[in-house]
């Protein structure tokens, strides 16, 4: 659960502070690290609208798609870590409007 403290996002607008929309990922990999010691996952991605306030995050359900990459280096691990999330409400609204 994110927590997010921003201070003067923009000019006289003040601190905002409190939760995050929840992102929960799953992850499917290969059971080894390929022959160059890498490490890939990937899977869909849920966002969960559990933001306590509009100014931090839309208050909005998401999904998509997400992947990571790892490499590990002796004692050192490094990777990236990347998703893409389409809006629910978004897609829906869509939906509406190509039935019209």
């Amino acid at each position: 659960m994110p927590i997010v403290s921003l201070s003067d996002l923009s000019p006289g607008a003040g601190a905002e502070a409190g939760y995050g929309n929840k992102i929960q990922g799953l992850f499917f990999s290969p059971k080894a690290p390929s022959r160059g010691g890498l490490i890939w996952d990937a899977g869909p991605v849920i966002q969960d609208p559990t933001s306590t306030d509009t100014a931090i995050a839309p208050y909005q359900w998401g999904g998509g798609i997400t992947a990571v990459w790892l490499k590990q280096d002796g004692p050192g691990i490094y990777g990236a870590l990347a998703n893409h999330i389409w809006s629910i409400c978004d897609l829906l609204q869509l939906k509406q409007r190509t039935q019209l």
